[in-house]
């Protein structure tokens, strides 16, 4: 069986985005780059992006920036290679981008658990990427 939800909203793009992150959708809100460029998945804005950047901890930037120059498909193993631990302790640097989507955030790219990788739309890999070498230059610090 099907369902189909129709939501209307209306606030800031900021207040519609926050409110979808928390349903757990990946909020793309109509005027931005995701929703007028017709790609699959979430792409996040500017904004956005430099919001999930400064959110996250530095290993969850170490991997997001690895699954980003990755694009647009890497193996759990490679990233957890790349970043040097085992597989309950990537468990934990991920959760940092569950505990930015409880704020709003949407999460940059999509887990697929049955072929263990991580995926990300390439225009939200350019995103990422321009939002984490923001943060680095303004914070003094490379993955």
């Amino acid at each position: 069986m099907e369902v189909t939800v129709d939501i209307q909203m209306r606030g800031t793009a900021e207040e519609v985005e926050q409110w979808l992150g928390r349903l757990g959708a990946p909020a793309v809100v109509p005027g931005t780059a995701g929703a007028d460029a017709g790609v699959s998945g979430p792409v996040l804005t500017d904004d956005q992006a430099d919001r999930l950047i400064s959110r996250i901890t530095e290993d969850a930037r170490k991997a997001l920036r690895y699954i980003a120059e990755h694009e647009p498909e890497v193996s759990w193993e490679a990233v957890q290679e790349h970043l040097g631990i085992g597989g309950i302790q990537i468990g934990g640097v991920m959760a940092s981008f569950g505990f930015a989507e409880n704020a709003g955030i949407p999460r940059p790219y999509r887990k697929d658990r049955s072929q263990r990788t991580y995926s990300i739309d390439p225009a939200t890999a350019e995103v990422v990427l321009s939002a984490i070498d923001r943060y680095e230059n303004r914070h003094g610090q490379a993955a």
